[in-house]
């Protein structure tokens, strides 16, 4: 008799996201239960406050962590660099089985 393993989401290992404004509306139509990304870049600017605030609270919902900021024009646009540690669990990226 053979053990069915549980469909698993794809899995992304980094994801870059510029939408020139749009990235919240862009994360929010991501199932983050089909798809697994490690590593998620999102571009924010500075005079977005709000809009920041609720990028940061949708991807902590989603087992993400904030892990770096990079400034890519200081004082007005930054990289956020979040990390979603469950991908890289046994089932995945790097891992030993």
């Amino acid at each position: 008799m053979e053990i069915a393993e549980e469909p698993r989401p794809p899995l992304q290992r980094l994801l870059a996201l510029v939408q020139g404004g749009a990235e919240l509306d862009a994360l929010r139509s991501v199932d983050f239960s089909r798809v697994s990304i490690g590593v998620l870049v999102v571009e924010m600017r500075v005079n977005s406050a709000e809009r920041n605030r609720a990028i940061r609270e949708l991807l902590r919902a989603a087992g993400f962590e904030l892990v770096a900021a990079l400034s890519v024009w200081a004082g007005h646009v930054y990289d956020n660099v979040f990390l979603r540690v469950g991908h890289f669990s046994p089932r995945g990226l790097g891992a030993a089985a």
